[in-house]
């Protein structure tokens, strides 16, 4: 019988910890291959090296303009489903949605 692929995520996030909780949850699933990047520009270039199927990108990352790098990637790659995260405040979610909407 053959192996199913590999599916391919990207984790995009800046907290060593949190990569660490993910990589952990994601190490014991056999059907999932993790990549890790800590910055948008790294996360472009592993998309461009692989076959990436999902990305999870905490847009906090950017200190370099999370939302704007969110939005180029969803633009650039229409077909990786992307699930934006971030650590906000009750409240400040507002601020952030309305740009994804796009």
């Amino acid at each position: 019988m053959e192996q199913a692929e590999q599916k391919k995520v990207l984790f995009i996030n800046n907290n060593s910890d949190v990569q660490e909780r993910v990589k952990t949850i994601l190490d014991d699933q056999a059907d999932y291959e993790l990549f890790i990047a800590d910055t948008a520009g790294k996360a472009f270039e592993i998309i461009e090296n692989n076959r990436i199927n999902f990305v999870l990108f905490d847009v906090d990352v950017a200190l370099e303009e999370g939302v704007n790098k969110l939005l180029e990637m969803k633009e650039k790659y229409p077909d990786i489903p992307i699930v934006a995260t971030t650590p906000v405040k009750k409240g400040d979610i507002r601020d952030s949605v309305p740009p994804l909407k796009k």
